[in-house]
């Protein structure tokens, strides 16, 4: 910005060799801004991390209740689809006893509806190019743009129309369905969807109790890997084999795959948040949640920490048992990208991620690197104080690192007034 600059140069004219400053008068900024010096202070440290919890904007998508319907939100603040959960009591008015299947920006200002004329959604996602991919519990499959016009439909086969589909798993390339009766079959061109059978599952002594997947590029053979919690253990299915991991801390009741395809977050029966590497030969870190009742979601937040949804209730855990909660008073719905969480509620989006080592370094309270010095000096400029030419003074050997590092730290922040 155009006033830094100016602020920079004009510090660096007293600070040259062979000028001894006697006296300097500086007139105050009227525009001091220092919301992000208190921002800095409500960041919580998970181990040596700090992650943050800022609002990105007020939602107007009116009275929504999130708590009753099924939700699915795209990455990169893309759009958001909502459709009323039948399997779910809610208040049904007189205008509303069909129900619709609608598409709000990320903001929540509406872009589609479309009457829901269709069976019982199973499962709802983005693919990468943000069309919507919606499974019906008889296999079926549908297709709609941002505008919520129907692009395409198909089926993943008889044996979903006979058996329904029990779980279902949907990434930016395609989709995966698991049937009451244990036949898995995916679609990885959607495109052009053809259905491609995996191995049968036999022998279960119970149903499955969760899916999730790793995705095609996370994998040694760059083929889809499913991920099965049956019972005590995990089975591992690709195009050609069944692998019993031979795990006995289940029934897993949620499994979410990490960002990176390297790490696995499982809920287990008895309230422990566990993970583990992907190839399962690394147990990386146990957590007592306290709580037999799974959570309505959980999902990464970058690679660093696991974020659990209850009602009334986020919690995060990160690197070695670590913690921190947040409470809420409406339902909300977490949306995972890649590096943060994308927290919707009826009145707000907020956004939980971790807080860049550039920003740690210019920002956290008490930091003497020359970014932070820098910023020093920039601020008792805008206040008066004629210490902001000692403070440029300590750094001067150091000032473009500092200029460099405050840069960099400004693309990391959200907020043009923190920039």
């Amino acid at each position: 910005r155009g006033d830094i600059q100016v602020s920079l140069r004009v510090l660096f004219l007293f600070s040259l060799p062979g000028i001894t400053l006697r006296k300097m008068s500086i007139a105050p900024s009227s525009s001091v801004d220092l919301s992000y010096r208190t921002a800095a202070s409500s960041w919580n440290k998970l181990f040596d991390r700090y992650y943050r919890k800022v609002e990105l904007y007020s939602m107007r998508w009116g009275a929504i209740d999130l708590g009753k319907m099924i939700v699915s939100a795209a990455q990169f603040a893309g759009p958001i689809a909502v459709l009323r959960d039948d399997k779910k009591m809610s208040l049904v008015t007189a205008g509303s006893l069909r129900p619709a299947l609608n598409i709000y920006g990320c903001s929540g200002i509406l872009l589609a509806s479309v009457p829901w004329k269709s069976g019982r959604l199973i499962e709802m996602g983005w693919s990468d190019d943000e069309t919507l991919i919606c499974v019906l519990d008889d296999g079926t499959v549908q297709i709609y743009s941002v505008q919520g016009r129907l692009l395409q439909t198909f089926s993943m086969g008889p044996e979903f129309r006979e058996e329904r589909v029990l779980h279902c798993c949907i990434w930016g390339g395609g989709v995966v369905c698991l049937s009451r009766g244990f036949c898995l079959a995916y679609v990885d061109n959607l495109e052009e969807p053809t259905v491609r059978k995996m191995p049968k599952l036999t022998d279960l002594p119970s149903n499955p109790t969760s899916m999730a997947i790793i995705e095609p590029q996370f994998t040694q053979s760059k083929a889809l890997e499913v991920l099965i919690a049956v019972d005590k253990t995990i089975l591992l299915v690709d195009m050609t084999s069944v692998q019993d991991q031979k795990l006995t801390a289940g029934p897993l009741r949620k499994m979410s795959v990490c960002p990176n395809g390297k790490m696995l977050a499982c809920f287990t029966h008895d309230g422990f948040v566990w993970v583990i590497t992907t190839d399962f030969s690394k147990n990386l870190s146990e957590f007592p949640t306290k709580s037999l009742v799974p959570p309505h979601q959980m999902v990464w937040c970058g690679t660093d920490s696991v974020v659990l949804y209850w009602d009334q209730l986020v919690l995060m855990v990160g690197p070695y048992g670590d913690w921190v909660k947040y409470p809420y008073d409406e339902p909300v719905f977490l949306a995972p990208e890649a590096d943060a969480v994308r927290i919707y509620s009826t009145s707000s989006a907020e956004l939980l991620c971790r807080v860049s080592d550039a920003a740690v370094d210019v920002l956290k309270v008490g930091s003497c690197t020359a970014g932070a010095l820098l910023l020093d000096a920039r601020e008792l400029l805008d206040q008066g104080d004629v210490k902001a030419d000692e403070t440029l003074r300590s750094i001067r050997d150091s000032l473009p690192e500092a200029v460099a590092a405050c840069t960099e730290a400004a693309t990391h922040e959200i907020d043009p007034a923190a920039q």
